[in-house]
């Protein structure tokens, strides 16, 4: 049986770097990538999609990312698989390393309301080796 190819993605650039414009495969340098500046948390990179929008939209059985994290910094926020969901849980250990919501929620606003919000942002020289 042979089976259609599958096309190549559409890349654009969204003014802060190259974001996936349709489904099918790609090669891109990270470099060229939309990066996210998330303060207190490092710098991120999901080539694979920033929300459930375009993950969902161009890859609906894949996911990953790329963090940069500064010594110091949490890259997440507590989360204890519980049930389907999951849930955010303040903890103090968790919490002397910034990485604990004020309280135990299932509401991703509420665990990451003390930390600025995530800027489009092109790569900066030197983030990689």
């Amino acid at each position: 049986m042979i089976r259609p190819m599958v096309s190549e993605a559409e890349l654009k650039d969204g003014g802060a770097g190259l974001v996936v414009a349709s489904q099918g495969w790609f090669v891109m340098n990270a470099r060229d990538d939309r990066w996210f500046h998330r303060p207190g948390r490092g710098k991120s990179l999901p080539p694979t999609g920033v929300d459930e929008c375009e993950a969902e939209t161009f890859f609906p059985m894949l996911g990953m990312s790329i963090q940069v994290v500064p010594p110091g910094e949490p890259t997440t926020t507590y989360h204890r698989e519980t049930g389907p969901w999951g849930s955010y849980c303040a903890d103090p250990v968790a919490a002397r390393y910034n990485a604990s919501p004020p309280e135990d929620t299932q509401d991703g606003r509420v665990a990451y309301a003390r930390f600025e919000p995530s800027q489009p942002a092109r790569y900066r020289e030197g983030l990689l080796p």
